[in-house]
């Protein structure tokens, strides 16, 4: 989300302001998504204050995004010996992101965590889904869409210091 488009959100003061010309105007957005502030024309509007809160949670001042989206452990990329001992399996990773999940005053600094398809279905320890811990320690769960890079590369880009050239993302081409 732009900083712009976060401000302006904030700063609205009715539940419907995604709807105020001020946020996109026709003109700008060749969709004609002009009613809905550039939001498609199929939402339902009252859907708009529930969006409008979410967007205006994810936007709070001083607080960012927590990329938890790794399908690997996350210590085998922190570079040390030891790390790299602890056996990459499912309850690792999960005891991994119950750790990062319930530290305490983490969501005075994070608003949303961005989960990993693995996540999204996964439990502690305890049984508890980490969905519910994300919320229950006041952070807005989200996933990412995307189904990683092809190594590949794009063709006509030069091989850069990972040993492939330039990447595209790839499964941006089919989300529904």
């Amino acid at each position: 989300l732009s900083s712009s488009f976060c401000s302006r959100i904030s700063n609205s003061k009715t539940p419907n302001s995604f709807a105020s010309p001020s946020i996109m105007s026709g003109d700008q957005h060749p969709s004609g998504y002009a009613a809905l502030g550039g939001l498609p024309a199929c939402l339902p509007t009252k859907l708009l204050p529930e969006l409008k809160e979410t967007a205006t949670k994810l936007c709070a001042p001083g607080k960012g995004f927590l990329a938890a989206d790794e399908s690997a452990g996350p210590w085998l990329r922190a570079g040390h010996a030891e790390a790299a001992k602890i056996p990459d399996t499912a309850e690792n990773r999960a005891a991994y992101r119950s750790m990062c999940f319930t530290t305490p005053g983490l969501s005075e600094y994070i608003s949303g965590v961005i989960l990993h398809w693995e996540t999204l279905f996964q439990q502690d320890k305890d049984g508890n889904e980490m969905v519910d811990l994300i919320t229950k320690n006041g952070m807005i769960p989200g996933i990412k869409l995307d189904k990683g890079y092809d190594k590949c590369g794009i063709w006509g880009t030069e091989v850069g210091p990972l040993g492939h050239p330039e990447v595209a993302t790839k499964g941006l081409d089919d989300l529904q």
